[in-house]
């Protein structure tokens, strides 16, 4: 399954992924802000395949401090990454924007992200 999955990022993407990272959620865990911004990446593009239970992903711009939800036509969001979603960070993503996973309400099942890098 992942060999498709990293034929899809080259086709689609061209980015050579030479390393994944894998975080496991065990039912509210999360992941606070941050970028994917690491001196040691030689691409800016994260292709990133969610498994499992589904999680709410949100993203705002660096140096803003209040969480920030989907606004119709704005430049903040909130979008729900279901099982089997793929969404690419490129272009200037991890320069200007930061993102996370909170907290999950209530009880929520286990999921897997995988993210497929390349670094120097």
């Amino acid at each position: 399954m992942l060999a498709s999955v990293i034929d899809r990022v080259r086709a689609e993407h061209g980015l050579e992924p030479n390393a994944t990272l894998v975080n496991y959620y065990s039912g509210r865990d999360r992941i606070g802000w941050h970028a994917d911004d690491e001196p040691t990446l030689a691409s800016t593009t994260i292709v990133s395949l969610s498994l499992g239970e589904g999680r709410w992903f949100d993203v705002r711009p660096k140096g803003r401090t209040a969480a920030i939800r989907i606004k119709s036509g704005g430049e903040h969001l909130r979008g729900r990454l279901e099982d089997g979603d793929l969404i690419v960070m490129s272009g200037a993503m991890q320069a200007r924007y930061k993102h996370r996973v909170p907290h999950a309400r209530g009880d929520v099942g286990t999921r897997l992200n995988i993210t497929f890098r390349q670094y120097r």
